[in-house]
């Protein structure tokens, strides 16, 4: 039996019927349910398909859980369960969502980021 410090109190001052690591699971699951149309179980076979790291960067998560990705044009709300591209860290996350998943704009902007800098095309002009 866990000790009372791993289990949350209810409103009335009982311990809740599920310790706190239980219902962290739990309500992770409900989550990405009701987000994504995907289970726990299903995020973390994706997780391990992905090397336990993000999709696009390769770094590990953090002291976060990955994000899902979804194909926003198929859900613009919550996923489907289907257009689930892969899990992302919260930064490639973010850059991909501010490119508005446009694959061609992210495409420039890769090539504008390997052209260098404008002291290189400065250089020309001599």
């Amino acid at each position: 039996m866990k000790p009372a410090n791993e289990f949350h109190f209810t409103r009335r001052g009982e311990l809740f019927f599920m310790c706190k690591e239980c219902r962290s699971v739990a309500d992770r699951n409900r989550l990405l349910l009701k987000r994504y149309g995907i289970t726990l179980k299903q995020y973390e076979i994706l997780l391990t398909a992905q090397g336990g790291v993000c999709a696009v960067c390769g770094n590990p998560p953090d002291d976060r859980l990955l994000n899902v990705d979804h194909d926003h044009s198929c859900c613009p709300e919550s996923a489907c369960g289907k257009c689930i591209r892969g899990l992302l860290c919260s930064k490639c996350n973010t850059g991909i969502a501010k490119f508005d998943d446009d694959a061609e704009t992210l495409a420039r902007a890769a090539e504008y980021v390997r052209q260098g800098s404008v002291q290189d095309w400065m250089m020309l002009e001599d």
